[in-house]
């Protein structure tokens, strides 16, 4: 049988140092929001 999955949601601040000099979101920070979100999930 299938694992069952859920929708998530939860806010984050992108901060100024998040962005590339393209004005882009660097992608090493892509992991830091899907550590936050997964914390988040955790913990409420």
């Amino acid at each position: 049988m299938p694992e069952q999955y859920s929708k998530f949601e939860t806010e984050i601040l992108v901060r100024p140092e998040d962005i590339d000099m393209n004005n882009h979101v660097h992608y090493s920070k892509y992991l830091d929001y899907l550590s936050f979100a997964r914390y988040e999930k955790n913990t409420h």
